[in-house]
């Protein structure tokens, strides 16, 4: 049995997982931008350049999925 889950004073568990799956749509559809050469929505850059440090290869959407995911979670909860 898996134990139960710890989350940050003030976060609501269904609060999170509609803000999850707010955020999981519109990573897709940059992912989806970004695949198909078009302009990717929220003002991101359309230029799929690849950086490669660290472990392996980033890619523009990568960083961009992650800025979105980032600034999503921290302006739905600013107080986790």
């Amino acid at each position: 049995m898996m134990p139960a889950a710890c989350l940050p004073a003030g976060v609501e568990e269904q609060q999170l997982l509609a803000e999850l799956r707010r955020l999981s749509w519109g990573a897709a559809d940059i992912l989806l931008a970004y695949g198909r050469g078009e302009q990717p929505p929220y003002g991101f850059p359309p230029a799929l350049s690849v950086d490669h440090g660290g472990e392996g290869p980033v890619s523009a959407a990568d960083l961009a999925v992650n800025q979105w995911l980032l600034d999503g979670l921290a302006a739905a909860f600013p107080q986790a």
